[in-house]
């Protein structure tokens, strides 16, 4: 999965890959940082263009991009940007949701990255998802 934050009005959509939130976010505006991307676990990702943007004197062409894990240490985490977020799309439903999947033991949050939460399989399944658990009766009770 990969987030990508619409700086504009503040909207964080969730992809299933790159290849959708590259299709998503034009080159023209990503260069113009109008988009901020971020890998799974809330780790920052930064366009390297492939193919300029070309602007010429009545059109603009979007160029091609993908995304690599930022290299300078100014980019913040997504875990940093969630309090901004205005609304979230796609893949994932809300901040919660998103704030639990950077924080799972699986994206390589929680404890180990100092941030003092953790959540079990079934729990983080539930929230994602929105999935009722169905209480298993006790037959020896």
């Amino acid at each position: 999965m990969v987030f990508a934050f619409a700086t504009d009005d503040r909207t964080l959509f969730a992809f299933p890959s790159e290849a959708d939130a590259a299709a998503y976010a034009e080159g023209v505006d990503v260069e113009d940082g109008m988009w901020l991307f971020f890998a799974q676990d809330g780790t920052p990702l930064e366009p390297v263009f492939t193919t300029p943007n070309e602007t010429g004197r009545f059109t603009v062409g979007s160029g091609v991009y993908r995304l690599e894990r930022a290299s300078g240490k100014h980019a913040g985490t997504l875990l940093e940007l969630l309090p901004q977020v205005a609304s979230v799309e796609g893949e994932l439903a809300s901040v919660e949701a998103v704030r639990q999947l950077i924080v799972s033991p699986s994206c390589g949050g929680g404890q180990d990255k100092g941030v003092g939460f953790e959540m079990n399989w079934v729990q983080l399944t539930r929230s994602l998802f929105r999935v009722p658990l169905i209480a298993r009766q006790n037959p020896h009770a």
